[in-house]
């Protein structure tokens, strides 16, 4: 599955799934952003350390790239864009679209059943 190698005092793990079915990948995806944002919300995660894992530019342009469904590539250059800046200056508006992101991805994942 994924292997371990160490380097100077670092480990890196490489962990591969192989998923070749679009819609699972936007299904596999759609669960993993809510789970960060769950994570975020209940203080288990930093917003940076989200950012570091999902919301990247390169995760962004994996995603452009294999054409995943829209609402997925918004989301992600959301969470690129805005949501760490809001979460710093208003409270109010970062909650917002915290709770538009979930609900999103809630409904999208019910559609791919």
């Amino acid at each position: 599955m994924g292997h371990t190698k160490k380097h100077r005092g670092e480990i890196n793990i490489n962990f591969n799934i192989e998923i070749t079915d679009k819609d699972e990948i936007e299904t596999f995806y759609s669960l993993l952003v809510l789970g960060c944002i769950t994570a975020i919300r209940e203080d288990l995660l930093t917003w940076d350390q989200v950012e570091e894992r999902l919301f990247s530019p390169n995760t962004l342009t994996k995603i452009e790239e294999l054409n995943l469904h829209s609402t997925l590539i918004e989301i992600t250059n959301q969470g690129i864009m805005e949501l760490n800046l809001l979460q710093r200056l208003n409270a109010i508006e970062y909650e917002k679209s915290m709770d538009e992101i979930e609900n999103l991805l809630k409904t999208f994942i019910k559609e791919q059943k």
